[in-house]
């Protein structure tokens, strides 16, 4: 019967992480609770320690947890463009995202990979979301601005009936596009985050984002005007009247399928 290698590995993380005092059999509890492959666990069990150590409350663990939190920042602090303020507040954040409430989210961590690259992704979408709540918006946000000017001709229409099948048209059409297209149209229109941010969040050029916009736009336009067309024999010219006269509720729809 082959040992239990869980004393030696909280040994190992003792070396690497000073003056964490865990016990090995609480150990072996959570790594057995969470089912760890053998392959993850010698891969990463220090890390797995420190995650431990984290959720029985020890404050020399939060001490490493913290420093490892500010390691990741700081990594991803040039893309993101924090300041040390900015970058303090997402580290606490993230900090207390770890460690509050009955189930502190460290305890999920199950050693697939370092743990300074799944704390690198928590780091990643707390700067996000503090992002989002400081737009930096560079042209209106109405889903008017969406159709472009690819609709410039106004042509009243019936616009009580088409409501709903305008919906289901943009409902089609913006499910049509991939997940991550899909992310981009929300942080831009929804979220208010512009074009050079975006640029930054992305890594790609600020002109692919510009190009990757301008397609999405068209494509979304030229979709919606095919299937109101085509299943309820609206003219695509009545299309601007439409989401002129209706943008804030169908914003209603598309601020949902964006953010679902």
């Amino acid at each position: 019967m082959r040992p239990d290698p869980t004393e030696q590995i909280v040994q190992a993380a003792s070396i690497r992480w000073p003056s964490l005092a865990v016990e090995p059999s609480a150990f072996h509890a959570h790594v057995t609770r969470l089912g760890i492959e053998e392959a993850a666990l010698a891969n990463h069990g220090s890390d797995l320690v420190l995650a431990f150590a984290c959720s029985c409350g020890l404050p020399e663990a939060h001490r490493h947890l913290r420093n490892e939190l500010l390691r990741e920042a700081a990594i991803v602090r040039g893309r993101l463009s924090l300041d040390d303020d900015a970058l303090s507040e997402v580290v606490q954040i993230a900090l207390a995202k770890l460690l509050s409430g009955s189930a502190p989210r460290i305890t999920t961590y199950s050693a697939s990979g370092p743990l300074g690259a799944w704390l690198r992704a928590i780091v990643l979408r707390v700067a996000f979301d503090q992002m989002r709540k400081r737009p930096f918006a560079e042209e209106p946000l109405p889903l008017e601005t969406v159709a472009g000017q690819a609709l410039a001709l106004d042509v009243a229409g019936d616009g009580a009936t088409q409501l709903p099948r305008l919906r289901a048209a943009l409902d089609a059409s913006l499910r049509n596009l991939t997940a991550e297209d899909r992310a981009l149209l929300k942080l831009h229109y929804l979220d208010g985050v512009n074009l050079d941010r975006l640029a930054l969040l992305t890594q790609v050029h600020r002109s692919t984002i510009v190009r990757r916009l301008a397609m999405m736009r068209k494509q979304i336009v030229a979709e919606v005007a095919s299937r109101m067309g085509i299943q309820f024999g609206t003219h695509p010219s009545e299309l601007r009247s439409l989401w002129r006269t209706f943008g804030a509720e169908v914003q209603v729809t598309f601020s949902r399928l964006l953010s679902g």
